[in-house]
């Protein structure tokens, strides 16, 4: 949780670092989001009491945090603290409480100093997120080897959302290489005509597929279904000669 950590790391530098610790400046009880703020996309008809729901729209996270001065600050300090927090795009962000857990996210509206007049005191701030989610660490399976007949694994997500990996092919033999989720009916992605030697990464997430082949691309190859990992366990089957492994980061929801 972010209210209950005392450290945090924001664009690869630890708070300890500047001296700086995160701290509540409310009294009572914590509040902290479960849920990023989301918009209900309907229309009303004219004579129809129920509108007609189409989707939802979630908005990305944002979060007010306060950062406290463990010591007598300077001007060299506060300098280096603002170059720090001044980022013109999407930094990583991560609380002690949980340090696998990371926010995409950079200071937005105006960042107050408040102090004492003595050159004590804290730093509000409201981060926003690049998305509605936090996201895990990376994480990455093993080289599997599927040779003369078919391999089953299981990868699991943890996390709160269906992700979409990065799947890493190495071919050994020339041929067509399927995977199939056998958590899911019909999840099913096929690349076929690689070659033997040939390296490929379909790219779930940005729906991009690179190949060690100079001037080739394999989206005619490619049946256009970049398999997603459920939310639990994951049981994946791969048929075709080639070594495989999967990368990827859990999503949650806050």
């Amino acid at each position: 949780m972010i209210k209950e950590s005392l450290f945090f790391e924001f664009a690869g530098v630890r708070s300890t670092s500047f001296g700086i610790l995160n701290v509540s400046v409310s009294s009572g009880l914590f509040t902290e989001n479960l849920m990023s703020n989301r918009t209900i996309n309907e229309a009303v008809i004219r004579g129809r009491e129920k509108p007609y729901f189409f989707d939802v729209t979630k908005e990305p996270n944002s979060f007010q945090v306060s950062f406290y001065f463990e010591e007598k600050w300077d001007n060299k300090l506060i300098n280096q603290v603002t170059k720090w927090l001044d980022v013109d795009y999407y930094q990583p962000l991560s609380f002690s409480e949980d340090w696998d857990k990371v926010y995409y996210c950079m200071p937005v509206e105006s960042t107050e100093l408040i102090h004492n007049g003595l050159k004590e005191g804290y730093i509000t701030l409201t981060m926003r997120c690049d998305s509605p989610y936090a996201y895990g660490r990376q994480s990455t399976t093993r080289w599997y080897e599927c040779i003369d007949h078919p391999i089953t694994f299981e990868v699991m997500n943890l996390g709160h959302k269906d992700i979409y990996p990065s799947i890493y092919i190495s071919k050994t033999e020339n041929g067509n290489v399927e995977i199939s989720n056998l958590s899911r009916a019909n999840s099913i992605t096929k690349i076929n005509s690689l070659l033997k030697g040939e390296k490929v990464i379909l790219n779930g997430e940005n729906q991009i597929i690179e190949t060690s082949l100079p001037n080739t691309y394999r989206y005619d190859n490619f049946n256009d279904f970049y398999m997603p990992l459920y939310v639990g366990n994951n049981r994946i089957q791969v048929v075709g000669s080639c070594k495989i492994k999967f990368q990827y980061r859990y999503k949650f929801n806050s």
